[in-house]
């Protein structure tokens, strides 16, 4: 029927720690023994952010929490083979990334991307085609610096404009704006079509393969206001027909 089953999610930053992401809400829980210093470090502190698993990231800087990544990541996709995609996303939520010394070295996108060769070499080893796809999103927004992923056949982009203003086009009239700078734990996330046009484009040297789109019409742009539902499903429509125009599949 022409489907593909995609596993996807943001619990890859804590389950594989023994740390159940089972959704949005608070947990009080003790952390397995070690995992603290595994955990970014925030504010000076390593736990869990805001006390939720599933909007906590690692330290990604930290080999051994990359590699414990990478064998549970690599293991789900051996146990899994009718996916046609495995979605590897980062900590969920925004500016709760870790600022010890050796993560601040790179911007958290440089460090996504090692984490994302390293998963790649695993799964070459164990034989595994697996396609992973990678998530722009918040702080990854902002392409890496130094990183470059390695064997592009391997992975899909996704692009995830979840601060875009879902009341108009998700079009740009006119050049795109420059990106803002990037400072650790303390960005604003784009708004507007042209702001979250420049984003994906500034992706295009660093990944030029299949790319689509994570769009969130129903999460923040007034829908309960639109009772027919008409306005947005034109909107909605607008926005699918000029995709490709994007380059977003």
């Amino acid at each position: 029927r022409g489907l593909l089953l995609q596993y996807m999610g943001h619990g890859w930053t804590s389950e594989p720690f023994g740390i159940h992401a089972l959704g949005w809400e608070p947990q009080h829980m003790d952390l397995p023994a070690g995992t603290a210093a595994l955990l970014a470090q925030v504010k000076g502190r390593r736990g869990l952010w805001k006390g939720i698993p599933v909007d906590t990231n690692a330290c990604y800087s930290n080999p051994r929490a990359r590699r414990k990544m990478v064998d549970y990541i690599a293991d789900f996709c051996g146990a899994n083979p009718d996916a046609a995609f495995v979605h590897v996303w980062l900590a969920d939520d925004v500016n709760n990334h870790c600022e010890c010394p050796a993560c601040r070295q790179k911007r958290p996108a440089d460090w996504y991307v090692a984490l994302l060769n390293e998963l790649d070499a695993a799964l070459t080893a164990r034989g595994l085609g697996t396609r992973i796809v990678f998530l722009v999103y918040c702080e990854t927004l902002w392409p890496p610096l130094e990183s470059r992923i390695e064997h592009p056949g391997r992975f899909a982009m996704i692009f995830a404009p979840v601060s875009l203003n879902y009341t108009a086009p998700f079009l740009a009239d006119g050049p795109l704006p420059p990106l803002q700078p990037f400072v650790l734990n303390d960005i604003r996330q784009p708004v507007t079509a042209a702001e979250n046009l420049a984003y994906l484009k500034s992706w295009e040297p660093y990944f030029s393969g299949d790319r689509f789109i994570y769009l969130y019409h129903l999460l923040s742009c007034g829908w309960e206001k639109d009772l027919t539902g008409q306005r947005l499903a034109r909107l909605l429509h607008q926005d699918i027909a000029h995709l490709a125009d994007a380059g977003l599949n």
